[in-house]
């Protein structure tokens, strides 16, 4: 039997904790959500089919990082290329609001830092394989 026959999907709550995030629902998560149960319980599958598709169609950018993908890489450095890469998409806006603003630089937690002076990447250069 394919296990696709026993995923139970979670829409409502999905939902409940995408308004917890912005602070709108019953809990205020706008500080950030922590799910914790011990393993192969549905966490990843609850994020992956439920969650992360709630938050696409409310027209969020989500990153998802697998820290089990590469257990000999440091989390860290995992979850920054994720942020990396996902923020590589938006290059063009990021230094027109950037330039606009005056912005020069952002840390994010010491772990991510941008110069937005330096995004100009040559042709087939991500800011992902720059950074």
């Amino acid at each position: 039997m394919s296990a696709a026959l026993f995923s139970f999907r979670r829409p409502n709550l999905a939902a409940n904790y995408c308004d917890a995030l912005v602070g709108t629902g019953i809990i205020d998560a706008r500080s950030g959500l922590f799910l914790a149960a011990p393993r192969r319980t549905g966490k990843s599958t609850f994020l992956r089919e439920d969650l992360l598709p709630a938050m696409l169609d409310r027209g969020w950018t989500t990153v998802y990082v697998d820290l089990w993908s590469n257990r000999a890489a440091d989390p860290a450095n995992l979850i920054a290329a994720a942020v990396k890469s996902a923020l590589s998409k938006f290059n063009g806006v990021i230094t027109k609001l950037a330039k606009a603003t005056g912005l020069e630089k952002v840390n994010v937690f010491g772990a991510l830092s941008l110069n937005f002076h330096s995004l100009d990447l040559p042709p087939n250069v991500t800011l992902l394989d720059a950074l």
